[in-house]
């Protein structure tokens, strides 16, 4: 199922809460909630870029040449591009925990379950709390970072 179909989906057909969705120098951006566990952000990106970037195969094999390694974004796309031109991230790496509006982790959270066990054990400086306006402003970020990147493909 691509971004533009659970978009277009009546509730209840994915497992995905709508959390936010709007434009940022002139490209569509979403995020969603996967189930009650962490977000995720999503960017149309411009079709040069998809024209110059095209899905990468799907081998396992990491394309220095792909998309991927041509942008930044926490934890690197972990989604796209798929046939819309949409490309993600997800905040469920090593040191995320996703909280909801109310600062409470999200109850699915294995990161918020290990600090609770270890007494909030000595986190890395890449350690991220991910407030629903955090990954908002990464898929900000993400949008212009694309649109820089068209700028040299065109």
């Amino acid at each position: 199922m691509t971004i533009t179909e659970i978009l277009d989906a009546p509730n209840g057909e994915h497992q995905l809460t709508f959390i936010n969705g709007h434009t940022h120098e002139g490209l569509q951006t979403v995020v969603f909630r996967v189930r009650d566990s962490h977000y995720v952000g999503y960017v149309k990106a411009p079709d040069a870029l998809i024209e110059a970037y095209p899905a990468p195969a799907d081998d396992g094999v990491y394309d220095v040449r792909s998309l991927e390694s041509m942008v930044d974004v926490h934890g690197g796309l972990t989604y796209g591009p798929d046939e819309d031109g949409w490309v993600g991230f997800d905040c469920a790496h090593s040191g995320d925990m996703c909280v909801d509006e109310n600062g409470t982790p999200l109850p699915n959270n294995i990161e918020a379950d290990l600090r609770a066990a270890m007494n909030d054990y000595d986190r890395k400086e890449w350690a991220t709390d991910w407030w629903p306006e955090d990954v908002v402003e990464e898929c900000d970020r993400l949008a212009e970072a694309l649109n820089e990147l068209a700028l040299k493909v065109r």
